[in-house]
């Protein structure tokens, strides 16, 4: 549970400052920006990235043994297609089930069709670093574990097609480890960090005070 009960209108009197601002159409830049850094997060979302690009070269070099190179292509065209429709609606889907077990109540979704990044927001709802660690990592880590749990009762190339699903749905995961390295790149600078969304200004803020 999001053990903050701040409210916008009450950061300033206990000590926050605002320090980043963040349109949602501008969300890319910023998260390549901290992508950069060396944080925990951006470093896991590489070798996560690494190990889920080797184990579907792996399935398809398994494939290769017994299917023809188009049911191999096929497949991995399936795997890419399940991964936006229906995985990514469940993937948001996901993030705002974690928003409402944080005590959010009031919680929507928007996408910014240029950079094709989806978005699930809280409105003014003041959220933790702790707290968002849920949100963010819950969709990856429930998806991740039911498409690995999946892979024993499937058999021929839909092995294929579920770890095509996991290794992009894992690539689409950027934005999330983006966000948590931002806030891990800012508390190395000594801030406690707290952030909301602005539905109808889509935008997002950041706001620290140093940790004494």
């Amino acid at each position: 549970m999001n053990n903050t009960t701040y409210t916008p209108d009450t950061l300033a009197q206990e000590g926050f400052e605002l320090i980043d601002k963040l349109s949602h159409m501008d969300m890319l830049p910023f998260i390549q920006t901290y992508m950069r850094q060396p944080t925990w997060y951006a470093r896991s979302f590489t070798a996560l990235n690494i190990g889920a690009i080797a184990l579907w070269g792996v399935a398809i070099g398994w494939s290769a043994v017994s299917l023809h190179w188009s049911i191999i292509l096929l497949h991995i065209g399936y795997g890419i297609g399940l991964c936006f429709i229906p995985i990514i609606p469940i993937h948001e889907y996901i993030h705002a089930l974690a928003y409402k077990s944080q005590g959010a109540r009031h919680t929507s979704f928007d996408v910014d069709w240029k950079n094709f990044i989806f978005m699930a927001l809280a409105d003014k709802f003041v959220i933790n670093g702790r707290a968002f660690r849920v949100v963010a990592l819950a969709p990856f880590v429930c998806i991740s574990i039911a498409l690995l749990l999946l892979l024993p009762w499937v058999s021929g190339p839909w092995v294929l097609t579920l770890i095509t699903i996991l290794a992009a749905h894992t690539s689409c995961c950027a934005g999330d480890f983006g966000l948590l390295s931002y806030f891990e790149y800012q508390q190395k600078q000594g801030y406690e960090i707290v952030t909301y969304d602005d539905k109808i200004l889509k935008e997002s803020y950041f706001l620290g005070r140093k940790q004494g």
